[in-house]
């Protein structure tokens, strides 16, 4: 659960180092210029660390794959197997949270660009759908072009929807 997490954390962080984002810097120990640019920040430890913790998950998974049939008074018949296995698990998962932290220690945010941004007024189909249900008591249906949402009590086809583009 920590690297699945955590890995969904670092993905985002690489996208807010972005030049299209551009939310945050990291100290330059965490970054590397690129081989024909030379300026480009490529943040090269979260890179580093989305490979190890995807490693370790890998190796969280074989884990469970060696032991899910096996009975629980037989675990003996796998410590040999299963040892190293958890060893590498630990120590890339330790690897991957030291990494992460020291990277996020040097970081630095664009507090307005954030902050403009959060005002923009964007909003997702699924925040839609959510105040659709808290404020109206809609009930949310799936439509495969786009999402409609409906007063209780209403039947289908009729008036009252309220449509959004999925897009």
């Amino acid at each position: 659960m920590l690297l699945t997490g955590l890995g969904r954390f670092v993905q985002d962080m690489l996208l807010w180092c972005t030049a299209e984002f551009a939310y945050m810097r990291l100290g330059d120990g965490f970054v590397q210029g690129a081989a024909s640019c030379r300026q480009k920040r490529n943040p090269v430890a979260l890179e580093h660390a989305r490979a190890i913790g995807s490693r370790g998950l890998g190796e969280a998974m074989g884990i469970l794959l060696a032991v899910h049939n096996t009975p629980f008074g037989r675990h003996r018949r796998h410590e040999d197997d299963l040892q190293p296995l958890v060893e590498r698990m630990f120590h890339d998962t330790t690897r991957t949270i030291d990494l992460v932290s020291a990277a996020m220690a040097s970081a630095e945010f664009d507090a307005a660009s954030l902050e403009r941004r959060a005002g923009d007024g964007w909003i997702t189909i699924t925040e839609l759908a959510d105040a659709l249900v808290r404020d109206h008591g809609a009930v949310v249906q799936r439509s495969a072009r786009r999402g409609q949402a409906r007063r209780r009590g209403e039947g289908r086809g009729s008036g009252g929807v309220a449509r959004c583009s999925g897009r």
